[in-house]
């Protein structure tokens, strides 16, 4: 009661402060210059107060080169010198290493059937040809499209493009059907794997380069290497190997786009109301769709994912995400747009329905 009323005291008193302030007029004032220029000015003041967007943005400085740097002063490109292009055979081997240590942990620890392979199931799944497989719903949308993005990444983090990147993703989808598993070569896992992969793995890349900065040192800087290397592994890897988890610099070496996360959490009932499942929601939104520049493979993307925690509750229920490939941004009067190709990806999991999608368009 002393809390509810100490706080009723206090906003209280915060609006009998308010009320001593004298307001400025928004009225016609006689000497303050001709009628039509103060109503102007008044029109333009109410605009911008009650805008959701202006004045909250940071306005562009002139030294800010459009080509070079966004509007909040990054770079658009990873700079090529400090983050240089490897060798081609660095990320190959990279490949080849992946798929390896995905075979040993699943026939050494958990001693799955379809690790046992030999020169006879290689020569099987050669001659035998392709089929689509039977494999668990999160195998197929999950398993996959995320050992897509470790190969995709081991390209990235070399040095390479997104569409480059892609190469090494169907690569390591390649190698692993014919010679990962006994099973003969699946046309669902040669989609599902390069095609998913370089989304999340693109997605990866950008939020660990967000975290990253050269700049820092201690504690921070132990921080940022460690959370980085959490989102995207191979990158995390390669950085120690390349030197750059300890090397300093004096300017910004990764692309960083505004990025606003978002939390939920709550309870859900289910019928009976007597067994609530917890829900944990969490939310990714990447770079300014409305900002005029050139744009390159997700430089704007969206991705969000919901956990449930609940008894007979599957933990995994949603991830939906989508990300630009190529676009133009253009203004019709006070309307930005922002129109292009997208891509998405949509996995549903739960007690009513399984739900798996790859999709392109134009948005």
């Amino acid at each position: 009661m002393k809390t509810i009323l100490f706080i009723f005291l206090l906003s209280t008193s915060t609006f009998l402060f308010g009320q001593k302030k004298t307001a400025k007029p928004d009225s016609i004032q006689p000497g303050k210059g001709p009628a039509d220029v103060q109503l102007k000015d008044i029109n333009e003041k109410k605009i911008r107060l009650h805008s959701d967007v202006t004045g909250n943005e940071p306005r562009k400085s002139i030294l800010i080169d459009s080509t070079k740097q966004n509007r909040y002063g990054d770079i658009l490109h990873d700079d090529s010198v400090l983050n240089k292009r490897y060798p081609f055979w660095i990320p190959a081997v990279e490949v080849f290493g992946i798929n390896a240590f995905v075979w040993s942990a699943n026939k050494y620890f958990f001693r799955s059937d379809f690790a046992q392979i030999s020169i006879r199931t290689w020569k099987d799944n050669i001659q035998k040809g392709w089929e689509w497989d039977n494999d668990t719903f999160g195998v197929n949308f999950v398993g996959h499209p995320y050992s897509g993005t470790l190969s995709f990444n081991a390209g990235r983090s070399n040095g390479y493009t997104y569409f480059q990147s892609f190469g090494f993703s169907a690569a390591g989808s390649l190698m692993w059907e014919y010679f990962g598993e006994n099973t003969r070569p699946s046309y669902n896992d040669i989609i599902y794997t390069p095609v998913n992969g370089a989304l999340l793995g693109e997605m990866l890349y950008r939020l660990s380069s967000n975290i990253l900065d050269d700049r820092t040192h201690g504690l921070e800087r132990v921080s940022r290497e460690v959370v980085a290397g959490l989102v995207d592994p191979i990158r995390g890897l390669n950085r120690l190997m390349q030197g750059k988890s300890f090397r300093r610099t004096t300017k910004e070496v990764y692309q960083k786009e505004p990025l606003n996360i978002s939390l939920y959490g709550g309870l859900h009932y289910v019928n009976d109301g007597n067994t609530p499942s917890k829900m944990l929601n969490f939310q990714f939104d990447y770079g300014n769709p409305f900002e005029k520049r050139r744009r390159k493979p997700f430089d704007f993307f969206r991705f969000r994912a919901d956990l449930n925690f609940g008894t007979g509750r599957k933990t995994l229920d949603n991830v939906t995400g989508y990300g630009i490939l190529f676009g133009k941004n253009s203004q019709m009067g006070k309307l930005a747009i922002l129109a292009g190709g997208f891509q998405y990806y949509d996995y549903w999991d739960n007690k009513t329905f399984e739900l798996g999608t790859i999709g392109f368009g134009g948005g």
